[in-house]
């Protein structure tokens, strides 16, 4: 349907407009094969829609398959592309020890901190991500953070980051008001 050149020129284009509108650019190439399916379809062109066979597959390939897409979702998320940006420019990704155990001892005295029982995979391999992305860094409370019940953010994987990496996590900055009054998030997101 379309050339190579035109088809990558096409998807860049739509990829830059859904970044702008706050969109995950990884969904231009099926978003382009979605618009054009409809256009031949009501063009009366059906002949030239391949429709996706389906194919048996087993839970194992499932689950790799599903493994597969969370990761080039982490791979491709704001978080990742901010965190991995300043690594590239050698500016710093963390915040210090002391900063660290202060949002810390916050987050552990706080009612909103619990440790989730029975995560699932999803949610496990999430927060795993999400603590790798901290390179071992651990606080002085580390053993008594969990999840935020108001924020989902995996508190020891979060207290480490900076402000711009925080904010860029929570985009609606009224988020904040959810938040309670000595969370250390809420201080940053108000600023």
């Amino acid at each position: 349907m379309f050339s190579r050149e035109t088809f990558a020129d096409l998807l860049e284009g739509v990829q830059r407009t859904l970044l702008n509108l706050g969109e995950d650019p990884a969904l231009a190439s099926s978003q382009i094969h979605q618009a054009t399916a409809e256009s031949l379809i009501h063009q009366g062109r059906e002949d030239l829609v391949q429709v996706a066979k389906e194919v048996p597959r087993s839970a194992g390939q499932y689950a790799s398959g599903a493994k597969a897409a969370f990761l080039k979702w982490w791979r491709e998320s704001p978080v990742y592309g901010l965190i991995s940006g300043k690594v590239d420019r050698g500016e710093e990704v963390f915040v210090g020890q002391a900063e660290a155990d202060r949002r810390a001892s916050i987050c552990a005295g706080c009612p909103h901190n619990v440790i989730p029982a029975g995560k699932g995979w999803l949610q496990n391999w999430t927060d795993g991500q999400m603590l790798k992305s901290v390179e071992g860094r651990k606080t002085a409370s580390h053993e008594r953070l969990g999840v935020c019940e108001v924020c989902s953010c995996e508190l020891r994987a979060a207290v480490w980051w900076q402000a711009d990496i925080i904010a860029t996590t929570t985009r609606d900055a009224k988020f904040a008001r959810h938040l309670p009054a000595p969370c250390w998030k809420r201080k940053i997101l108000t600023l």
